[in-house]
């Protein structure tokens, strides 16, 4: 089974779990971590350490990432809420829903108001951040109040460094204008998370 990164590239159940791995290992710094809209994450073992890395995984999937993190004693965090529209437009009619409850005429363009502050609240303890991926059509300023309180969450946490990894991510910082409150910023989406699996990256092995 494989999930859908927002860039379009696979993510694949074994690279999850080799993050997993890599983290119990003590390659990856304690604390949580963030997969696609979710936050996995366990008691750090330093109150100082926390990575957070970030692909987009489909709703669908719970089931499996639930299992997954609870075999391996981690936390989940996953969309609560979502902001759903009648057609893929400005102008669409909007309805913000529990995201068990999105009408079957309609579609989730954005996570919702209470999902922005749960992952808010989880970035803002973090002390390593890894960012890849929009929560929602933000190039829409209707569905764009997701993507922007992560953003500005990541920016607001001055504690950290923080990690932009893709083309739309870094095209979100730079709408929000807070690139400038970025640690580091790389278009690389697909090679970010290759880079973070522990894949060899022909450009990094030349140097």
């Amino acid at each position: 089974m494989s999930y859908i990164a927002a860039n379009g590239q696979e993510i694949t159940e074994a690279m999850i779990g080799s993050w997993c791995d890599a983290y119990e290992r003590g390659e990856f710094p304690e604390g949580e971590r963030t997969v696609g809209e979710v936050v996995m994450g366990r008691p750090p073992l330093s109150a100082e350490k926390t990575t957070t890395v970030t692909v987009k995984i489909p709703v669908g999937m719970k089931a499996t990432l639930t299992k997954k993190a609870e075999e391996r004693g981690v936390k989940l965090l996953l969309p609560v809420d979502v902001v759903c529209a009648d057609k893929f437009a400005e102008d669409a009619r909007t309805e913000t829903v529990s995201v068990d409850a999105i009408p079957a005429d309609m579609m989730g363009l954005d996570i919702g108001p209470e999902t922005s502050k749960l992952y808010a609240d989880a970035i803002a303890e973090g002390a390593t951040v890894f960012w890849n991926g929009p929560m929602g059509v933000f190039e829409m300023d209707a569905f764009a109040a997701g993507t922007k309180a992560v953003a500005l969450a990541v920016a607001e946490n001055q504690q950290a460094d923080t990690i932009i990894g893709g083309g739309d991510s870094v095209a979100a910082v730079n709408k929000f204008d807070l690139a400038d409150r970025m640690t580091f910023i790389s278009t690389g989406g697909g090679a970010s998370m290759e880079l973070v699996q522990g894949e060899a990256l022909p450009g990094v092995e030349a140097l």
